[in-house]
């Protein structure tokens, strides 16, 4: 599957990548396997990796509504998080910028883009220069989740 997640306690931190094509499809099925993991907690924060994809849903009211989905279901736990979205081209910010959108209006979430993990880690406030420094996988578009 071309989205995977790994939850690193420890830093309260989530971690997903897309590679090759966004499916709303597939988010949906990942997003609901994060909301059942064992170390899923209200609040933790997320770091979610699009520079990896080449297309996205066409469906860009499926897209929408999937985010809408996601921010329903994070704000039902009435806990600050903070969303970060790796974004380094003109498709993986659109994609960035429609996730955005849904969060606008909710008051326990922040959701930013970036271009570098770096920059990530530092609004994170985490001493590390990349991601694969914290999370094993995160430079494998393979990782499963974790």
């Amino acid at each position: 599957m071309p989205v995977s997640f790994q939850i690193l306690p420890l830093f309260n931190l989530v971690y997903t990548r897309y590679s090759v094509t966004m499916k709303v499809s597939e988010s949906l099925v990942s997003f609901r396997e994060y909301m059942d993991h064992p170390h899923m907690r209200p609040g933790q924060r997320h770091v979610i990796d699009l520079r990896g994809i080449v297309e996205m849903d066409p469906d860009l009211a499926a897209v929408m509504a999937l985010e809408a989905n996601k921010a329903e279901n994070l704000v039902l736990q009435e806990a600050d998080t903070m969303v970060i979205y790796l974004a380094d081209c003109p498709l993986s910010r659109r994609a960035a910028s429609l996730a955005c959108n849904a969060w606008e209006a909710e008051h326990y979430v922040t959701a930013v883009i970036l271009e570098t993990e770096e920059a990530a880690l530092n609004v994170l406030g985490l001493p590390h220069r990349a991601l694969c420094e914290i999370f094993p996988n995160a430079s494998s578009p393979t990782s499963q989740h974790g």
